[in-house]
């Protein structure tokens, strides 16, 4: 190489990181249901900043999130309702939305399913399509 002359470096950036959605149906305070949640699948959930809409900037939706220092998986608890309004539109009428996000086996993720359900004060839990969750997902601006 010439004296000069860079070298130009091309950094690949694998944004493949899966996602997986859950609704919650749980008539308990958010609070309640994350500490179930810590307990029952060995998380941290803790409370963080809510979720507002671009389209009802004045509504809050509670978020606990759950970030493990040395795992490249992520959970996040949101409120899916919130004095009749809800956040999102294609599942109104659960309580809770609860994203996994990171690489996970499917036989993984209906575990984590079948402990959810096993809490005593939830009475369903769900897998949400992901298309219709899309808006959802770049509003809890995951990455």
């Amino acid at each position: 190489m010439s004296p000069g002359r860079k070298s130009l470096h091309r950094l690949k950036i694998d944004n493949s990181i899966d996602h997986h959605f859950f609704g919650i149906s749980c008539p308990e305070p958010d609070y309640k249901i994350s500490l179930q949640l810590n307990n029952k699948l060995n998380l941290n959930l803790r409370s963080s900043s809510s979720v507002s809409p671009a389209d009802n900037p004045n509504t809050h939706f509670g978020r606990f999130v759950s970030d493990e220092e040395y795992s490249d998986t992520s959970f996040q608890l949101v409120k899916n309702r919130v004095e009749n309004k809800s956040l999102s539109k294609s599942y109104e009428s659960l309580d809770y939305l609860f994203l996994i996000c990171g690489n996970i086996e499917d036989s993984i993720i209906n575990e984590l399913r079948k402990k959810i359900l096993d809490i005593p004060m939830v009475s369903g839990v769900f897998s949400l399509e992901k298309n219709k969750m899309q808006t959802i997902y770049s509003l809890l601006q995951i990455y």
